[in-house]
């Protein structure tokens, strides 16, 4: 069921011309977080979206949080559409002041 909404989900952003063309991967553990995964995610997505919206750059992406009993640590994918006029190592400052929470 979830594999089916994150198909549905990449085809429909390949259809707005938003194919998922960066994949980041974080391990919570690593970037110093603990304790409340969920709220550290939605801290995540907050700042994904607001680094787009400041570009003024729509914004497709989905995401799985993975860990537990299957994995040693949570940690989260996130594959988002990453436009040409947004160079990576800008986008990759998002991940640096995630880890600062």
């Amino acid at each position: 069921m979830q594999g089916d909404n994150l198909r549905r989900a990449m085809v429909h952003a390949k259809h707005q011309g938003m194919p998922f063309n960066y994949l980041v991967t974080v391990h919570w553990a690593n970037a110093g977080m603990k304790g409340n995964y969920r709220q550290c995610r939605q801290k995540l997505l907050e700042l994904v979206g607001k680094f787009f919206y400041r570009r003024k750059s729509p914004w497709a992406g989905i995401w799985v949080t993975e860990g537990g009993k299957l994995s040693k640590e949570v940690h989260i994918h996130i594959a988002v559409h990453l436009p040409d006029d947004i160079p990576l190592r800008v986008f990759t400052t998002v991940q640096i002041s995630c880890g600062a929470m």
